[in-house]
């Protein structure tokens, strides 16, 4: 499974910058999956990256319903997002559309689940 972790800029102030975070999680995860971190990417390469992908994980705590979330769902594309970020849980409940984790054997189990949906 090929997910696309995107990263959004909120700057350096906040724990050395997302795309830091992103990163670890990233290099954390990548045992449990092929997870490729891409960092920031200009706007037609985020759709590429996007359409390549099988799902868009968000693992920031700091989130809102970004413009990124919205255009994986209008590519049908499931969202994976860190649970203790209200916002983005919500929205994956009441849409049915996206999963959400709190630690490493959620993320795991909801990559597994995706897969099976997927049948892949």
């Amino acid at each position: 499974m090929k997910p696309a972790f995107v990263v959004q800029r909120y700057g350096t102030e906040i724990n050395g910058g997302a795309e830091l975070h992103c990163r670890r999680i990233a290099e954390n995860m990548r045992k449990y999956s092929d997870l490729v971190p891409l960092g920031f990417l200009p706007e037609e390469d985020k759709f590429d990256a996007l359409e390549g992908a099988r799902l868009l994980v968000m693992p920031f705590f700091y989130e809102c319903l970004s413009m990124v979330t919205l255009e994986a769902w209008a590519m049908r594309k499931p969202i994976l997002a860190y649970a203790r970020c209200e916002v983005l849980k919500g929205q994956c409940l009441r849409s049915n559309a996206g999963l959400f984790y709190d630690n490493c054997d959620e993320f795991r189990e909801s990559l597994a689940l995706l897969r099976r949906l997927e049948g892949t």
